[in-house]
Order: structure tokens, then sequence, then C-alpha cells
């Protein structure tokens, strides 16, 4: 059996249509629509966690064609993996051709159960700068 790799890369947002959005404004303030995102996002997370192979990532940025790669950080970045062979990366950059840039002025926690926990993981072909 072959078991498909994945990474999860998530961006909570609270649930709502645009009519839902307007009527409830401020909708983040909204205590059963945050716990309705907190519930969805533990449910991808334990869908993920229940694979083997899945890695989650903080920001990630690349560049597959001649093109340089900035990331900036300023906030709190946590990556979490729980999978046997799961790896958590806090920042993935890669440039394929090009420069590659982090500043990172953060926190950022990356931990993983079985396997790989990076903070930063950078890679590139050019000049690489953390």
């Amino acid at each position: 059996m072959t078991t498909m790799k994945f990474n999860l890369f998530v961006l909570p947002t609270v649930p709502g249509t645009y009519e839902e959005r307007r009527a409830l404004r401020p909708i983040a303030r909204r205590n059963d629509r945050y716990q309705q995102m907190l519930q969805e996002l533990r449910d991808i997370t334990v869908l993920a966690g229940n694979s083997l192979y899945a890695s989650a990532t903080g920001i990630e940025a690349s560049s597959t064609v001649a093109g340089d790669v900035y990331v900036g950080n300023d906030g709190t970045i946590t990556a979490t993996a729980i999978g046997a062979y799961a790896s958590a990366y806090g920042i993935a950059a890669s440039a394929a051709a090009g420069y590659v840039d982090i500043a990172n002025y953060g926190a950022i926690n990356a931990t993983s159960a079985g396997y790989a926990a990076t903070g930063i993981y950078v890679s590139g072909s050019d000049d690489v700068d953390v």
C-alpha cells in the first residue's frame, strides 16, 4: 500500500457568508462562530494527524522559476505534526533559481511527535540569507 505524503497549511477563518459577515459585524467577536472555526480546525488537524506522512508548516514560500523569495515574520508561528513520519516547519522557504531571504523577528514553535521539527527550513540554488 502506498501512502500519499502531504503538507498541511491552514489559514483559519471565522466561518460565514458575505451576507452573514455584514449582518454580524464584527463576526470574529461572536463566540459561537469562533468556536465553530476552532472545531473545524481541530477536525482538519485530527485528519492529518491520523496520516503517517503529513507535515505542518506555519509559512511556506517557494519559487520554481527565476525569482526571489522573501519571508517576514513579526508574530508567532506554531506548527505541530503528530504522525509517525510527520514533519513540522515554522517557516519553509525555497527558490529553484534566485535568492531566499528570511527576516524573523517573532517566535517560532515547531514540534513533531515522531519525526523532524524545524523552526526555519531554507533551500536555494543561489544566495540564502536568514
